[in-house]
C-alpha cells in the first residue's frame, strides 16, 4: 500500500448459503441502504470471507494468518485488525433428513 492510501475501517455483512434477499432484513434489520454485503456459497470458509471483504489481500494470506477454518453455521462477528474491521456472517444451517 502506498503511503497516500488510507485504509477505512470496514463493517461488512456477510450471508452464506442459499439464504433469500428478504433474509437481510429479518436478520440484519433494520436497514438502510448503506449496508455493504457479501454473497457466498455454502462452501465459504474464512479465508475467502475475509478475502472478499478486503481484510485480507487474499485467501491465502488470510490462511497464514491463521484463519484456515470453517465457518459455523448461524451468526458469527469478528472484529479484526487495527482498524477494527467489523464482519458480522450468518451462514446457512444445513438442513438434515430425519426419516
Amino acid at each position: 500500500m502506498s503511503t497516500g492510501m488510507r485504509m477505512k475501517h470496514l463493517d461488512i455483512n456477510v450471508m452464506i448459503g442459499g439464504l433469500l434477499e428478504s433474509d437481510k432484513e429479518l436478520f440484519f434489520g433494520p436497514l438502510d441502504n448503506s449496508e455493504t454485503w457479501i454473497i457466498l456459497p455454502i462452501n465459504a470458509r474464512w479465508p475467502e470471507v475475509l478475502a472478499a471483504a478486503t481484510v485480507f489481500s487474499s485467501k491465502t494470506q488470510a490462511r497464514k494468518s491463521g484463519w484456515d477454518k470453517d465457518v459455523e453455521p448461524g451468526f458469527s462477528e469478528i472484529t479484526i485488525g487495527k482498524l477494527k474491521h467489523k464482519i458480522t456472517v450468518l451462514k446457512e444451517f444445513e438442513v438434515v433428513d430425519v426419516h
